[in-house]
């Protein structure tokens, strides 16, 4: 016989030993899953500290943060989460935010975001919009680390609102749906720019169109934004508005600030802040958004008016 055979028989046990051990540390495998890691301990769930956060980044997107503070004795990943509120449908993972595998060690804080699912919103333009019951959140967990974790947990868990996110994207949420059942408001794609008494302005252009059948509702203060300085005063008001009426507002303005910082990183200030009735009933403040080539307009205008290089 070969002296070759027995050592290529060695080599082709020794090669299938390894391939079986890797098969056994890998068994169960999903995305760095090790079934060797048992599911989280149920009482896990009570050292968890879950808060709902929202910052001026997501604030135009409807999009809110839930935060976890992992303060049981044991490392876990965070996988992923949603909101369970009264007030709000289903929540969703965001497309610019998805949830991604987090390591969250003990002590640790990592956060899911998630856009809020629709309104529920009272029959009429006078009922309050009010957060129901005490939301909870739904967090997906697992023991280990992001890169070797175990079987995916889902745990219920209260969750705190110290800021009052939901309470505040209720009220915009229902008095934007109020109003719209009334009007459809729209900025226009441009934003021109003229002379008058020797300065440059610009003036925004706010379609207003009434909605066959809605309900009354009537404009009776825009204000003015972290970028827009309202020409006369803080906001456009009475006489201001008088071309609502007319389907169509035309809103002089300059620029309310010129540092470079501040300009670039303004995530609202494109944003009209309208206030309006319904039925003779205020409601809350609604944004109206700016589209993207007026904004171009906006940005350029400011840049020439405060005489940047």
């Amino acid at each position: 016989m070969s002296q070759c055979a027995p050592r290529a028989r060695a080599l082709a046990a020794s090669a299938l030993s390894v391939l079986l051990f890797v098969a056994g540390c890998t068994a169960g495998d999903d995305g760095g899953s090790v079934s060797r890691l048992p599911p989280v301990p149920g009482d896990v769930a009570a050292d968890l500290t879950v808060t709902l956060q929202q910052s001026r980044l997501d604030y135009a997107d409807r999009v809110v943060e839930i935060e976890v503070v992992n303060g049981s004795g044991t490392d876990l990943v965070l996988l992923g989460g949603t909101l369970e509120s009264g007030s709000f449908g289903p929540s969703a993972e965001t497309a610019k935010r998805p949830f991604l595998a987090q390591t969250l060690a003990v002590g640790g804080r990592r956060g899911v975001y998630v856009e809020l699912g629709e309104p529920v919103c009272p029959p009429g333009p006078d009922g309050d919009a009010v957060v129901g019951p005490e939301p909870h959140a739904e967090v997906v967990v697992a023991l280990g680390r992001r890169d070797t974790h175990g079987e995916p947990t889902t745990l219920d868990v209260p969750i705190s609102d110290p800021g009052g996110h939901l309470a505040r994207n209720l009220e915009e949420d229902c008095a934007a749906a109020a109003v719209a059942s009334g009007l459809t408001l729209t900025q226009g794609a441009a934003v021109r720019t003229e002379r008058r008494e020797g300065e440059n302005i610009a003036v925004i252009t706010l379609s207003v169109e009434r909605v066959s059948g809605g309900p009354d509702v009537r404009i009776t203060r825009i204000d003015g934004s972290t970028l827009i300085d309202p020409i006369g005063g803080t906001a456009w008001t009475s006489g201001a508005l008088s071309g609502q009426d007319d389907g169509v507002l035309e809103l002089p303005f300059v620029p309310e600030r010129c540092d470079h910082h501040a300009v670039a990183e303004d995530k609202r200030g494109t944003f009209l802040p309208v206030h309006a009735t319904v039925n003779g009933v205020a409601q809350y403040v609604v944004y109206v958004p700016m589209p993207d080539d007026a904004k171009r307009d906006l940005f350029e205008y400011i840049a020439d008016y405060c005489d940047w290089s």
